[in-house]
């Protein structure tokens, strides 16, 4: 059996639930930053769980916060294909 690289084992089997490391759920949620991911944290949106000195984090709270994010929204596209923008986009 081929030796693991460290970073390869970053995903942790725990009961049924993956967990991953604090930065791997960043990297997961779109290179969140540490602050806003602290937050999420603090505020329950994510489940975070301990192994000894490390908090790792429930891939399934990630998913889940991201599914719960707002839908995004675009301005109106014209026929045609073109941009509302009046410009054309260009400054």
């Amino acid at each position: 059996m081929p030796s693991m690289h460290k970073d390869q084992s970053k995903l942790v089997e725990m009961n049924e639930a993956t967990i991953v490391s604090i930065d791997e759920g960043r990297r997961m949620s779109g290179n969140e930053s540490r602050s806003s991911f602290y937050r999420a944290l603090a505020a329950g949106e994510l489940h975070a769980v301990k192994r000894g000195r490390r908090t790792l984090v429930t891939v399934e709270s990630i998913r889940r916060r991201l599914r719960n994010l707002p839908k995004a929204k675009f301005g109106n596209a014209m026929p045609g294909g073109q941009s509302s923008c009046q410009n054309g986009g260009e400054q």
